[in-house]
């Protein structure tokens, strides 16, 4: 199969890696002029300077409404493709759009309630009624009401969802002195710790969104796209106080590495499809797996749940195949929504909604355009795509 960007592959190897599995419990299992209100003039350029920060209140852009599917309840148009899933809150659905706003829709009706421009493509986390957005090297938070900022920082991680668990936000990113994850208060913004790894090489470090299981904050690194890059690791740190509780050599080329997390294990996916775990609390090595065509890792409940045209799911101590789910006839090129127990899975055909075993509840048909992710709440469910759209569905296994 072809892998050049433009290819359906290429497409969802680079949306995956930034966002990873798609949560609504606010946990995801991964710097100066900042946003600004929108208003009716054009996107500016890639190369536009900086601006200063507008503080005035954020307002809906006029953007058309696309034509509603017929199994859809409702579907919005931002400017530009979307790449990652959506994210709701409160009533909220809040969609980063490779148009460099955030577009915050209300979930029952999609009424348009604000919209934020920022300097790169937003990418964006939701946790106790705050957007923890990252753009540009700015990590900032906004009122997931009314998207008024509540604060804003530095941040040198720029290209993956913050992390956000029991009020800390965790960053992972490179930096002059190698592979950082820096943890900020949700409430304020300071910093309660650093962590770094030295690269004594001074070659490119790429560092992955990070995972967080029983306390620590998991998290793989590697030099550059090397063949096999023989300086990949995966890191274990102390959620509370950023020390080291672990460090593991992974032996294989790291490009497209991210982590998920899940009974007490942390699994790491390269981009020649192998995975591997880690027992969090001592980093031991407990099982690797290359027989696998797989392009994003991630979890649900108890298990791990990887996928690429099909999704399975893994006993997170052993790696053995708990269960395994294809499509009729459509391949399932973005993660799914995960909702409790239930997941909802977007193909090139229909929307599937999946008990936590893999048994099949219902399906709903989609657009003809390819989804990049989903988000779920008691009311309906929320997928993004590659045609600048995003459409709201009522649960598969609901029933007419």
């Amino acid at each position: 199969m072809d892998d050049t960007p433009t290819n359906r592959r290429g497409f969802l190897r680079t949306m995956a890696g930034l966002a990873g599995l798609v949560s609504t419990g606010g946990c995801l299992n991964l710097q100066e002029p900042t946003e600004r209100t929108v208003t009716e003039s054009p996107v500016r350029s890639a190369t536009a300077t900086r601006r200063s920060t507008d503080r005035s209140s954020p307002t809906a852009s006029a953007v058309s409404t696309p034509e509603v599917p017929e199994s859809a309840r409702w579907a919005q148009r931002t400017r530009a493709p979307v790449y990652q899933p959506p994210v709701t809150a409160n009533g909220v659905v809040l969609v980063g759009s490779s148009d460099r706003r955030l577009y915050a829709f209300d979930a029952a009706d999609g009424t348009r309630a604000w919209v934020r421009e920022f300097e790169t493509e937003p990418h964006v986390s939701v946790a106790d009624g705050t957007a923890v957005v990252l753009s540009d090297y700015r990590v900032h938070t906004l009122d997931v009401a009314t998207g008024e900022t509540r604060w804003e920082k530095p941040s040198e991680a720029s290209d993956h969802r913050p992390l956000v668990v029991d009020g800390t936000v965790f960053l992972a990113a490179r930096a002059r002195e190698g592979a950082r994850v820096v943890a900020r208060s949700l409430s304020s913004g300071d910093v309660s710790w650093i962590f770094t790894e030295r690269d004594a090489d001074e070659r490119t470090i790429v560092v992955k969104q990070p995972a967080y299981e029983d306390g620590v904050v998991c998290v793989a690194a590697g030099k550059g796209n090397r063949r096999p890059s023989t300086h990949s690791a995966a890191y274990g740190i102390d959620a509370d106080s950023g020390e080291k509780q672990w460090e593991t050599a992974i032996d294989a080329n790291f490009g497209e590495t991210n982590v998920a997390s899940a009974g007490g294990y942390a699994v790491s996916g390269g981009d020649e499809g192998s995975i591997r775990a880690f027992d969090v609390t001592t980093g031991e090595r407990a099982w690797q797996r290359s027989d696998l065509d797989v392009d994003f890792v991630g979890s649900v409940g108890e298990r791990i749940v990887v996928g690429y045209e099909r999704l399975l799911a893994l006993d997170p101590s052993t790696g053995r195949t708990a269960w395994a789910f294809e499509g009729r006839d459509a391949e399932l090129f973005s993660p799914p929504a995960v909702r409790g127990d239930t997941l909802f899975a977007p193909s090139t055909g229909p929307l599937h909604e999946l008990s936590s075993d893999g048994q099949p509840r219902g399906t709903v048909e989609l657009f003809d355009a390819l989804p990049t992710g989903a988000a779920a709440d008691g009311n309906g469910v929320y997928v993004a795509a590659d045609d600048a759209n995003v459409y709201a569905y009522p649960h598969p296994g609901s029933g007419p």
